[in-house]
This record gives C-alpha cells, structure tokens and sequence, in this order.
C-alpha cells in the first residue's frame, strides 16, 4: 500500500491480562478493512447531488489492549460470559463503556484520554469546512486501493471505532451511510481453526461473531444515554443493511419542514456560509469467546456517504420501511435489524449467489424451506413490496413459491414463480377480488438469475410485477382487502403442514426484501442495479 494514502497498522503486544481468557493463543491472521466507497455519489471526498455538497473528515480509533491505552487512565475488560459483551449495568461509577454503554468491551474512568491514547490518524475537519473541498494530500484521486482504515490481526477482545464528522455546505440535507462488501475470506483454516467444534469451512465466522454499532453522535465519539443506535447487530447484517439502497438512512437535527421538505429529520446546511459539522460513529467489536473459530477469517468493506437535498424531497430510501432483509448468505438471519431471523427447515444448502451466497431449495418432493414464525402476519403499511435474487432449474414447474404466508390456504399471499405457466411470476393474494396477477410466460429462464419484485399499493389499489428492473405485469383496481395468514411466513417452499407442502422452489433464492409500503419503479430498479 501507498504510505501517504493508507493507515496500516499491527497488532501490539497484548496484556498479560489476556493470556487469562485464553485470547492469546488465538493466532494471527485475522483482518477487518473499511474504505470510503468510490461510488458515483462520493467524488473526491465530496457528495455531490444538485447543487448539495458535503465535507467529509474522519478519525480511526483501535484497541488491542497495549499497555500504552493505560496511561493516566484506569481500563478495564468486560469478564462477563464468553462472546458476550457488558451494558450499562455492569458498568461502575464514572466509567465509560468502549465502543458503547450498552454493548462494552473496556470500560474506563477518563474517556477523553482513552480516545486520545487509542485514536489512529485521520482527516482534520478544516476551520472552514465549505471553503473549497477537503481533500487531503493523498486522497484527492482516491480508489478502490484507497482505505481509511487497515486493521490486519484483529483478536477476540479487541474494537475499533471510525469517527465521521461532515458538513453539508448548502440547503439541509438528507444524508444515509452505506457500505459495501469487498471481499470476505477464510484465508485457509489453520490447525487450532479446523478443529474448532462450529468450524464451517464455507463460512467466514468473523462476519457473525464481530458487533458492529452505529449512532449518530454529538461530536466526542462516545455513545452516550441521549444518544440511540441506528443499527446494532453482527457485522454481517450490518453490512447488509447498509448496503441495501442508499444505505440506512441518519436521523438529523432539523425537522423536515424547516429544510422543505417532508418525512424524517434533515441535516442542516450552511446558514450565513457557516456550515454545522454533523458526527456519526461506526463502531466493530470482536467479543471474547469461539477463538480458534476465528483464526485466519477476513473481512474487507468500505463505507461511504450519500445526500439528497432536503427541499422538496421526502428522504425516503430503501431501508424506510424495511420489515426484513434475508440475504441468504450462509444463514436466514433478517439483516433489516427488526429481529425476525428466519429458521432453516429440512434439506436447504448454500451456494454460490448473485453476490455472496445462495440457499439452495430442492422443489417439489423437497424438504426444505426458511421459515420466519415471528414476521408479521399483516405486513401492509401503506402497500407491500417483495423482491428476491432467484434462479430456477425448471421454470416449468409448478408453484415455486419465493415468499409465502399462505399456510391454511385462507387470506394468505405469495409471490410464486410457474403457477400460471413455464417461466411466469405470480403475485397473489386470497382476499382480494382478484386474486392474482401474473406475467406472461417466459420472463424467467432456466439456470440464469432473475430479480423479481412483487408491489401492492393499498392507496392507489394497484399491483405490479417486475422482473430484472422492467414492469411486467399491472393490476388496476386493485380491489378488497390484502388479507393475512396465520400461519408462518416462509421462503422458498409453504410449511409441512399447509395443504400445498408441495409448493417448493427448486433452485436458489438470495437477497430477500419485504417492505411494507409500494417501492417506485425507481427504487426497485436500484435493487435490480445492485445486482
């Protein structure tokens, strides 16, 4: 890597105090990378959308537990259970909890100096943040090779924290955080890794085993009791989340009206060609606990910015609304952060997916489906929206339900592929008037991946059907209730125990969102882009 371009740094000596957990004999090898992203919307560490631009600067915090984080301060780690980290109870008095109160790995009597003995190096915020961009010497033509922070042989007990402060220099402005997967590697299993009980060798267990936060800050880089998280979860959801859309959309200072526009909360811009610095804090931490598992795992990412102005704008992205997110990568967990983790049921595989994996579905006379027994049994807000990465062996066969909630066959809803013939999408619902819209057939080929989305507008009574990005089939007066099912919703085939078991996908199915509101043609269009 360039020396004037990167922050490269190594693991120091750990205390001794680790040795006592058993954090020593982890081994070397493990890497967390995070980069500012090089997308169309961040140019030259600037955001440019209108006439709307934002400054960006950022500070790198790591712990490792060198002996120099000590000095004039009392640290302390969390003992508490293996893989587990410490809230705001175990907490004594006076100390801050790193990188969070509620979610702490060390706690400390002096946060100020912690931060100082800890911080990393970074890009001042200049005096005048408006004037000219920020572009320090190095990044002015920044690329893929290009990160903000490097951290290689990352242990369980360790944390880091990127500190962002930006400045939006005109009118307010919406502003989401996204983030993007680079690349996630097992980089070979070591000897301790191997024997390691839960060791997966398709599986990067570091994704799943690191805490990743993010909260919008008021400027000291710790997350304190008036200040809420934005997201809390693995790093694998997290990411996930954030690389939905725009990215997860960041709570602002000023209402949404006072910047004219409408929705949630907007950033405020340069009043008087004085520009207010925002903070947001993007926080990992590698809990004790499931060391050897760990060995060798690495994980690259980027994170970047995107605005919108405020003025005539509703600052709705694609995680507004968002009830779940099923990647699929390697589990059914729901990345949108609500909490409703699918469960896999009988013979379901992972695979290789559009981007990341695939859970693989046997079809008719299969056993397999996710099932999410917690998931509302009525997902309607203002309208539904359904979409999935899928790729089927036999578009000719019958009832290969994506994602269903149809259990008892009363009041339910589906969005199936083959019911209406080789190769057609079906969006259907019990209770309605009519009960289905389908495309004609052929939209879907054998053996080649497909994003397909389902729409419902309550409103404007109507359904729509996408496939790769174009519309391909339209429902007007949309009449009746949408209905709703008791039973659990699943993914890739109906349970064991509806009356249509035998409605199963066969192929596999990636990147799965629910929403409760009708995306815009648009909105699904950059799901398809995403690719």
């Amino acid at each position: 890597m360039d020396d004037d371009t990167s922050l490269d740094f190594t693991r120091r000596k750990a205390l001794a105090a680790l040795g006592s957990i058993g954090i020593a004999s982890a081994g070397a090898g493990l890497g967390t990378s995070a980069f500012f992203s090089d997308q169309e919307t961040f140019e030259n560490n600037q955001l440019t959308a209108g006439t709307l631009d934002m400054t960006v600067a950022w500070t790198e915090q790591y712990s490792d537990w060198s002996a120099d984080e000590g000095t004039g301060v009392a640290v302390r780690m969390y003992d508490g259970p293996m893989g587990d980290v410490g809230d705001a109870s175990d907490l004594r008095d006076g100390e801050t909890g790193f990188p969070a109160d509620d979610a702490w790995l060390i706690a400390v009597d002096d946060a100020s100096q912690f931060v100082a003995n800890t911080q990393e190096e970074g890009v001042a915020m200049p005096a005048s943040p408006c004037d000219g961009l920020n572009v320090p010497e190095g990044l002015a033509n920044q690329g893929n090779d290009r990160p903000v922070v490097d951290i290689e042989d990352v242990k369980p007990g360790d944390f880091g924290m990127v500190s962002f402060e930006f400045a939006i220099c005109d009118n307010p402005g919406y502003v989401w955080l996204n983030a993007g997967t680079r690349a996630v590697s097992e980089n070979g299993l070591t000897e301790p890794e191997s024997d390691a009980p839960n060791e997966d060798a398709a599986t990067v267990e570091l994704l799943d085993e690191t805490l990743a936060l993010l909260w919008v800050d008021d400027g000291n880089g710790t997350l304190e009791t008036d200040e809420s998280t934005v997201l809390v979860d693995s790093l694998r959801n997290v990411l996930a989340t954030l690389g939905t859309g725009a990215g997860i959309d960041l709570a602002g200072d000023v209402a949404a009206a006072q910047g004219g526009g409408t929705g949630r909360n907007c950033f405020s811009g340069a009043a008087d060609g004085t520009a207010t610095v925002h903070s947001a804090v993007f926080a990992w931490a590698v809990p004790p606990g499931r060391v050897n598992a760990l060995q060798s795992d690495g994980v690259t990412f980027d994170l970047g910015f995107y605005t919108e102005q405020c003025r005539r704008n509703d600052g709705v992205g694609l995680t507004t609304d968002l009830l779940g997110h099923y990647p699929l990568d390697g589990t059914a967990d729901d990345a949108s952060g609500n909490g409703y983790d699918g469960t896999v049921v009988g013979d379901v595989s992972f695979a290789p997916g559009p981007s990341g994996k695939a859970a693989t579905f046997d079809g008719d006379g299969g056993t397999g489906y996710v099932a999410i027994p917690d998931f509302p049994d009525d997902p309607v807000g203002s309208g539904l929206t359904i979409t999935a990465w899928i790729r089927t062996a036999d578009p000719a066969e019958i009832g290969q339900r994506i994602v269903a909630d149809d259990e008892n066959n009363a009041g339910g809803y589906a969005l199936s592929l083959g019911d209406p013939g080789p190769g057609a999408v079906r969006f259907y619902s019990r209770s309605k008037d009519t009960i289905s819209l389908d495309t004609s057939t052929g939209v879907v080929g054998a053996d080649t991946w497909h994003h397909v989305a389902g729409v419902y507008d309550d409103a404007a009574e109507t359904r729509r059907i996408y496939v790769d990005g174009s519309l391909e089939a339209t429902l007007a007066d949309d009449t009746g209730p949408w209905g709703s099912d008791a039973g659990p919703t699943t993914i890739g085939g109906e349970t064991d125990d509806s009356g249509e078991s035998d409605r199963r996908f066969r192929g596999r199915i990636s990147d799965v969102h629910v929403y409760s509101r009708p995306l815009s043609a648009t909105e699904i269009a950059a799901l398809y882009d995403e690719g």
